[in-house]
């Protein structure tokens, strides 16, 4: 539905994240679902919540938002070395660690509830 990419806010001179649509969405449905996600992103405060700073639509008519950039590896790359077991993701991200590597599938109910701290460092659909 969107991508993740990284950008310079060229006003404070930083790095920021901006998630935006991806081209080629234009169903009223999948809009709404992004408005909301800006929306319920922007009320909430946390530590592990990434900050949304500035909301638009681009050139190109594409909705966006713009957050704080914070480096780390992305999710995508976690569940990846979960699922195929990688022992220091397991230690690292699960509550078993690297005691219980015994199935795939209890990794997978580990890596779902661990999916709110993620962050996002380069261009990748969500």
């Amino acid at each position: 539905m969107g991508e993740v990419i990284l950008v310079r806010d060229h006003d404070i001179a930083r790095p920021v994240a901006q998630k935006r649509l991806l081209p080629n969405i234009t169903d009223p449905a999948l809009l709404a679902r992004f408005v909301d996600e800006i929306r319920t992103v922007g009320r909430l405060e946390h530590p592990n919540i990434v900050p949304i700073h500035d909301v638009g639509v681009d050139e190109l008519g594409r909705y966006y938002f713009v957050m704080k950039y914070v480096e780390g590896e992305t999710l995508e790359s976690i569940i990846q070395k979960l699922t195929a077991g990688d022992p220091e993701a397991l230690r690292k991200y699960t509550s078993s660690g690297a005691s219980s590597s015994s199935s795939a599938s209890s990794t997978r109910s580990s890596t779902r509830t661990r999916t709110a701290s993620c962050t996002a460092t380069s261009s990748r659909p969500t």
